[in-house]
């Protein structure tokens, strides 16, 4: 995501317990999210944007600062996008698989607050240190 992007995208802080970089346990994070001035409920340009709003669900399991570039980023839109009013959307990324020579597969999903899922996304990163 650019950095002009990234000041366009606001949330209400991460929810859970998993923060970047701090070294947990579980390799997941999950926050509120939407874009700044743009009061419309997502369609599928804007969740393509918000889906890659998080920083990266691996980094929860990290200590020290890493490059965790995208490699691969599909975005698959659910039937809740149809109906969704709201323009906050939930967004809880896991890593399904992190491989020792750096690969590292995410999915993402995300939910509109009244909590019709509004889809999915895959992500293929590769950890290379600073």
């Amino acid at each position: 995501m650019s950095s002009a992007a990234r000041r366009r995208v606001q949330d209400r802080g991460p929810r859970g317990t998993n923060r970047p970089y701090a070294g947990g346990a579980e390799p997941e994070l999950t926050a509120w999210i939407r874009l700044l001035e743009d009061d419309e409920p997502p369609d599928v340009h804007r969740l393509a944007l918000l889906m890659d709003g998080l920083a990266p669900s691996y980094a929860a399991v990290l200590s020290e600062l890493a490059l965790l570039p995208t490699v691969e980023f599909a975005v698959g839109p659910a039937i809740g996008l149809l109906r969704t009013a709201s323009p906050w959307v939930l967004l809880r990324a896991r890593t399904h698989r992190a491989s020792a020579d750096g690969w590292v597969d995410e999915g993402i999903d995300a939910w509109g607050p009244d909590g019709d899922h509004l889809g999915s996304a895959r992500q293929l990163r590769l950890v290379r240190p600073m």
